[in-house]
């Protein structure tokens, strides 16, 4: 019997440096992409493909990311005598979606996308689980089809792991974990996984797009993974040790239409940001001034 992918962890413990000092004053998981804060379109995505426990690993330094999801009874005692506002149901306590669970675990110590995954582990129940990176969305806005697709594939497959692709350019090949697909397709098992190659060593140009699903095995892989690129523990590394294993591990293509976005630099922040705006809002801000 297939087990649906019920829980997520939600990676948030970085530091943001890049957008110091805005990220240092806000966790950029929470700056604002249109008009919700990051983390929300995010936890909405997941929701929406029937996740309904979502741990956030979040950095005990930084303000509480889980503020977006709690209900604030000073907020609803100050509105008991005005007329009801529309836009209440936007906020995450009072719209469809919460009835979610929310849990945090903390990173005292930022050593890498594994070690962060490893640190939601005991807050997790039995079965599979989504990893969405908390910096990346996945536009157009409100998309799902990604993550509905990489839950397709995991169950097809059985993998043990779902991975997310994006194509990118050959120089930004050094950035990410990229893929080497067994066969050019839209759906396809990994040969292999390789974190940072260089350009010229690089086997595709299929970076990994801030998307997994994971059955239980990569916690003892992690386990197994000593560091690796920074001194860190990444989790491209231990899923090559499941790959050598001979588990099952599929990439899943974005579509044309579908892009990731970043907010962790400003340009990237600013792309996401004009991207997700609604219509009316993105032509009253294009509008010449007077």
């Amino acid at each position: 019997m297939t087990v649906p992918v019920r829980q997520a962890i939600i990676p948030a413990a970085g530091w943001g440096t890049r957008l110091f000092p805005i990220s240092y004053a806000i966790p950029k998981e929470l700056l604002p992409v249109g008009r919700k804060p990051t983390l929300q379109w995010i936890a909405e995505e997941l929701a929406q493909v029937g996740v309904d426990h979502l741990v956030l690993v979040a950095n005990p330094s930084k303000l509480p990311i889980d503020h977006l999801f709690r209900t604030d009874e000073r907020l609803l005692t100050s509105l008991q005598n005005r007329p009801p506002l529309a836009t209440l149901n936007t906020l995450w306590p009072h719209g469809p979606y919460a009835n979610v669970r929310i849990s945090v675990a903390y990173q005292e110590q930022q050593l890498g996308l594994g070690h962060a995954v490893a640190c939601g582990r005991a807050l997790l129940g039995p079965g599979p689980f989504a990893v969405a990176l908390g910096d990346s969305l996945l536009g157009p806005p409100g998309s799902i089809g990604p993550m509905e697709r990489l839950v397709a594939a995991f169950r097809e497959f059985r993998a043990a792991v779902a991975i997310a692709f994006e194509t990118v350019e050959r120089e930004q090949v050094p950035l990410y974990g990229i893929a080497d697909p067994i066969v050019d397709d839209d759906v396809f098992l990994l040969r292999d996984i390789v974190e940072k190659p260089s350009a010229v060593d690089a086997p595709s140009q299929l970076a990994v797009a801030a998307r997994y699903i994971f059955d239980e095995s990569i916690f003892s892989a992690i386990d197994a993974t000593p560091r690796g690129a920074g001194g860190e523990f990444q989790l491209t590394d231990a899923i090559r040790q499941l790959i050598r294993a001979g588990r099952p591990v599929v990439g899943v293509k974005l579509l044309d239409h579908e892009r990731r976005f970043d907010v962790g630099s400003y340009e990237s922040y600013r792309r996401a940001f004009l991207a997700y705006l609604d219509d009316e809002t993105r032509a009253r801000l294009c509008e010449p001034a007077s």
